[in-house]
């Protein structure tokens, strides 16, 4: 199971998707992210230390926005 840890002061990722599910931890900072863009009721997801963020594997998902120094713990499941 790998485990990653991202450091950045900036939105981290363009949209993308992985074959497998993924739990990301916010550590500090504060980020906005944007999951499954093409679905209509989808709204950006305002992420602050101490939140969790479940992707099911192949869901669309970006990081948009990230104001300030962040780090987040990622594991990926699958």
């Amino acid at each position: 199971m790998p485990i990653k840890s991202y450091l950045f002061n900036r939105p981290s990722f363009d949209l993308h998707q992985h074959e497998y599910n993924v739990v990301s931890t916010s550590i500090y900072g504060t980020t906005k992210w944007m999951l499954d863009p093409e679905n209509q009721f989808s709204k950006p997801l305002d992420i602050k230390p101490g939140d969790q963020v479940i992707i099911p594997a192949k869901t669309p998902h970006a990081c948009i926005d990230a104001p300030e120094k962040r780090c987040s713990l990622t594991i990926c499941l699958g």
